[in-house]
């Protein structure tokens, strides 16, 4: 009985192995496929260590206008961008869901009240003005980058989240991940990824000439 015990586990335990090892193969670096054109436009920020030294970095590129494309943190990275960008003098923050009315905006997002003069609540986007700054939270779809790329002025900049699984980073496997759209997306318009030292978000600035 215990030989058949035995057997058996072998039986099972030897097929597991031998997958295991073939999929630390498979993903190791040196057995990574090549990264592909689009991925070749990512570099990693000399200028911005995290999502927290934005709102300094607008300031340096003394850009006035911005907007926030779905609320990010209940309204406190708006807060903290604002803080440290005192040149801005108009900031939309665009979402569907949102309440505009003044009323609910001071109860909502109270941390916001300072900046209500240049803060600006909008369930769509219906510009007319260009925009110095965009920043997609989660809102990385090819439409998406190509509506709000067209609303930047030359030299402008569109940031976002770049949160994807570990997997995906390291395999580039995803189809629809945020690297593999914004990475198609710069190619496209031969701009570069720049990513923060903390991996968290990316960076494009529009090219004086487009393409």
């Amino acid at each position: 009985m215990s030989s058949k015990k035995a057997l058996t586990a072998s039986t099972i335990l030897v097929p597991i192995t031998c997958l295991l090892v073939l999929i630390l193969f498979l993903y190791t670096p040196s057995h990574l496929p090549p990264q592909r054109k689009s991925q070749q436009h990512y570099h990693q920020s000399a200028t911005i260590a995290s999502r927290g030294e934005l709102g300094k970095f607008l300031d340096q590129e003394i850009l006035t206008v911005g907007a926030e494309v779905g609320i990010v943190d209940a309204g406190w990275f708006a807060y903290e961008t604002l803080y440290k960008w005192s040149r801005c003098k108009r900031y939309y923050i665009i979402d569907r869901d949102i309440d505009a009315t003044e009323e609910s905006i001071r109860k909502k997002y109270p941390q916001l009240r300072a900046f209500l003069a240049k803060v600006h609540f909008m369930p769509d986007y219906n510009l007319t003005t260009k925009l110095d700054y965009v920043y997609l939270n989660r809102h990385d779809s090819k439409e998406a980058l190509e509506e709000y790329w067209d609303a930047l002025i030359p030299s402008g900049i569109l940031a976002g989240d770049l949160r994807t699984s570990w997997f995906e980073w390291m395999s580039c496997m995803g189809r629809s991940s945020v690297r593999n759209v914004v990475g198609k997306f710069a190619y496209k318009h031969n701009a570069a990824v720049n990513i923060t030292s903390d991996g968290l978000m990316w960076i494009i600035r529009r090219p004086e000439i487009t393409i």
